[in-house]
């Protein structure tokens, strides 16, 4: 196969065959300072991004809180998802990266072999990923486009969907309940050779749109797309997932957040509104 570097994207819009502003803190906080007052945590200096809304202490109390959260949330969508991990996960199993925000958890956990990974954005589950089959495994890579290229699909587009919709509704959530239009969006991956002969590869991405948030016009970016996943054409199982939607649940930082975090509470409104669950009604 001759490869040209790059994987096209045509999407088809298929129907269902089932029922199938945010407030965060404004001031950066500084990673190197300990300290025992909400207040003194808050840097008046804009900081590098990786700094925005960080808690710049991370003791041995809101770690044990931190892994405990994200261990039950990818517990959880392995029991749900049947996901290919033998063994239930566990802190023996595990590697993770935590840090503190005001709105609470922002972190990362992966089974220890790197393949299964969730990231978690103020207390919320926000993207689950399978390395071996994800879109960045072979994305703007020829040979490994041209491999899988030879691959026929297992599911056509409207199953793709129909598993997607399932694995949404497996973790509790319902498209009503999101507010998302139906039907989803749902893209085939092709991969096209220099004589310009395409060949579809087995994956495919299912993308919700917010049906009240304001549509995108012009060269605007769109913000509405606030729940996505890719589907293995090989495992039949979802590979990718990404939720950033407003009305999702999530796990509200406990009442006793600030005494995990070894820092005093806020003694203002202004202060308070950082301890927020995100997004604020």
């Amino acid at each position: 196969m001759n490869n040209v570097p790059y994987c096209l994207a045509l999407g088809v819009l298929v129907a269902q065959a089932a029922s199938f502003g945010a407030a965060a803190a404004t001031n950066a906080v500084q990673r190197t300072t300990t300290t025992n007052t909400w207040a003194a945590t808050q840097s008046r200096a804009r900081a590098f991004m990786d700094n925005l809304g960080r808690i710049a202490t991370n003791t041995p109390a809101f770690e044990q809180y931190g892994l405990r959260l994200m261990l039950a949330e990818a517990e959880s969508m392995r029991q749900k998802w049947g996901l290919d991990i033998p063994d239930p996960l566990a802190v023996s199993n595990v590697s993770f990266y935590l840090r503190a925000g005001p709105e609470g958890i922002n972190g990362s956990i992966a089974t220890k072999d790197g393949r299964f990974r969730w990231a978690f954005d103020r207390n919320r589950l926000q993207k689950f990923g399978d390395t071996n089959y994800y879109p960045y495994s072979f994305r703007y890579e020829d040979d490994e486009c041209a491999r899988l290229a030879k691959i026929k699909s297992a599911i056509t587009a409207q199953e793709a969907a129909a598993i997607a919709r399932d694995h949404l509704h497996r973790l509790g959530l319902t498209e009503k309940q999101l507010h998302l239009r139906q039907p989803p969006e749902v893209t085939q991956y092709k991969f096209e050779e220099s004589d310009d002969t395409v060949y579809p590869l087995p994956i495919f991405h299912v993308e919700w749109h917010e049906k009240d948030m304001r549509q995108p016009s012009g060269d605007e970016l769109d913000l509405t797309r606030t729940v996505n996943m890719y589907v293995s054409g090989i495992t039949k199982q979802v590979v990718e997932y990404f939720n950033v939607n407003r009305h999702t649940p999530f796990t509200p930082v406990p009442t006793n957040y600030c005494d995990l975090l070894g820092v005093k509470p806020p003694t203002n409104s202004l202060q308070r509104i950082g301890l927020q669950p995100w997004p604020l009604k």
